[in-house]
């Protein structure tokens, strides 16, 4: 999502170290079109996967939706999905976010 030079990715971000997959959600914030991404919030710490951002009627948040659970031998890694208002520290006042494709 874009807000003038500011961007939110939310994505996952693995464990270091062998075994480890998909898990540990992040919401990441850059103020300088992508350069760098000073913001970084934990937002589910555990399995998780497919992620999708949204705007909110809330001047400064954004809305994730996506998959999480907990790890277990006897079932799926992903029992719910999960929706999540986000506050991002910086947002332009009166600029409200915009949904941008982006291919990396």
């Amino acid at each position: 999502m874009r807000n003038n030079s500011q961007l939110v990715l939310a994505h996952i971000e693995p464990t270091p170290g062998p075994g480890s997959g998909r898990e540990n959600m992040v919401l990441r914030a850059s103020y300088d079109d992508g350069a760098t991404f000073p913001y970084r919030q934990m937002l589910w710490a555990g399995p998780a996967a497919y992620v999708t951002l949204t705007t909110t009627e809330e001047e400064g948040s954004v809305g994730l939706l996506y998959e999480n659970g907990v790890a277990s031998e006897k079932q799926s890694c992903y029992q719910r999905i999960s929706y999540q208002k986000v506050p991002v520290p910086g947002q332009s006042a009166g600029c409200p976010w915009a949904v941008e494709a982006m291919h990396v």
